[in-house]
């Protein structure tokens, strides 16, 4: 799975979201830093669920919990492209 907008399927208004976080561009996140285009995606992807979830408890995220965040929306492949 990608880390990109097309490949996580991600809402327009997701996307802007992660944009305003990155204060950059969907075509430039792979010029991001790695931890906060992460950060941010798994905190849009979690909103879908619970509205209320708040971009800090994600930070408190493990490396190890980021293929069970991800799975359901692809096949938990982390690696950022």
């Amino acid at each position: 799975m990608e880390l990109t907008a097309e490949g996580l399927n991600l809402t327009l208004d997701e996307i802007e979201e992660v944009e305003d976080i990155l204060d950059i561009p969907a075509v430039d996140w792979q010029d991001a830093k790695q931890g906060r285009l992460l950060k941010s995606i798994v905190w849009v992807l979690r909103k879908r669920n619970d509205p209320k979830a708040k971009l800090a408890d994600v930070g408190k995220l493990g490396i190890n919990d980021l293929a069970a965040e991800l799975a359901p929306f692809g096949s938990g492949d982390t690696a950022a492209t």
